[in-house]
């Protein structure tokens, strides 16, 4: 595996489980109905269930509150953060 690469950094499986969740909109089973993400970094975000409900891939990060607008599932991957 290409570490160098974000998109490289996680396995095929949690890439396409990213893809599944954010698809079926799978935020009910967290405390504060959002989306939790991990960054290849270290970092950890969230997108919230109205972002999602609305289309919006919207990663806050939950140490700084700087926000990140992607366009799509592939994008974010492609960006370093999965499902965490």
């Amino acid at each position: 595996m290409d570490r160098a690469q974000p998109d490289n950094y996680w396995s095929d499986s949690l890439k396409a489980a990213t893809r599944e969740a954010i698809k079926n909109l799978d935020v009910l089973a967290t405390p504060d109905g959002s989306l939790p993400l991990k960054h290849v970094d270290g970092a950890f975000g969230t997108i919230s269930l109205d972002d999602l409900v609305s289309d919006r891939l919207r990663v806050v990060d939950r140490q700084t509150g700087a926000e990140s607008m992607f366009e799509s599932a592939d994008a974010l991957i492609a960006a370093g953060w999965a499902i965490d």
